[in-house]
């Protein structure tokens, strides 16, 4: 990627919202360039899947704005150039769906239409990317939990997404699952603007750029707000697991008052 093009992926500004009379969010401002990797973190409760149902469009805010891709022209269309990979995917385990199936789902956003040859060529170059040409054929039911959420991270990038966000994406993985993973996201850095969502407040993967992190709760009501994070590499993870031993701790001491702007970004 340019370090030059920062153009913003991602704008919230100054964003509310709340379930009926319960508030959860409360003037939340921040951005997202292009190519930045950023974790969005905060224990469970904390309202990260509302952050995420915002991003998404499944709800809309209160007060404030959410703009995506808002210097590109109308060159992405809104949430089209999206990819969401959930922690899980319900479906019919009767239903012999293969994980090349499973992957080709990204392609149909009209379920009508047959897969071209286009649609062919971007399934294969998504398997490949999440390196799961092993598992291609078979059946999705059949495979671990580590290995189903490669297939998802497969599916969406068979869509070629230009915002991708991955939704817990290492919990309950077996360790080699998780290093194909963040394999495959390191080599996505910086070519796609990548969020990954986690409920550890300590700890990220050392691909990330800096920490959106759902704060305590306001003075004077329940609403939480977004504070960023920079992170620093721990050299010593001799008793850590995370991330195959190689992690960055969030340094909740330190914020950014320049949201994603910060002259020493890389």
């Amino acid at each position: 990627m340019d370090s030059k093009d920062r153009s913003v992926v991602v704008r919230f500004s100054d964003v509310s919202f709340s379930y009926g009379n319960i508030p959860v969010l409360q003037n939340v401002t921040f951005h997202i360039h292009h190519g930045d990797f950023v974790a969005l973190v905060g224990p469970n409760g904390a309202g990260k899947t509302t952050v995420l149902k915002l991003l998404l469009g499944i709800y809309r805010p209160r007060s404030g704005a959410i703009v995506l891709f808002e210097d590109f022209n109308g060159k992405y269309s809104g949430r089209d150039a999206i990819g969401y990979v959930p922690q899980s995917f319900e479906h019919d385990r009767v239903f012999p769906v293969t994980v090349r199936d499973v992957v080709a789902m990204g392609r149909l956003k009209n379920f009508a239409r047959k897969i071209t040859s286009e649609d062919e060529q971007a399934i294969d170059e998504a398997i490949l990317k999440a390196d799961i040409k092993d598992l291609s054929h078979r059946l999705y039911s059949e495979l671990s939990g580590g290995q189903r959420r490669r297939v998802l991270l497969a599916r969406a990038l068979a869509s070629d997404p230009y915002l991708l966000i991955l939704d817990e994406p290492s919990a309950n993985m077996d360790g080699e699952s998780e290093s194909r993973l963040y394999k495959t996201l390191s080599e996505l850095k910086g070519k796609r603007t990548i969020i990954i969502v986690t409920h550890d407040p300590e700890f990220v993967s050392p691909l990330t750029d800096y920490v959106l992190c759902l704060g305590e709760g306001l003075k004077n009501t329940q609403a939480r707000t977004v504070v960023l994070h920079k992170t620093e590499f721990v050299s010593d993870t001799t008793k850590y697991s995370l991330f195959n031993g190689k992690l960055s701790r969030v340094l909740h001491n330190e914020k950014i008052s320049n949201p994603c702007c910060c002259e020493d970004k890389k």
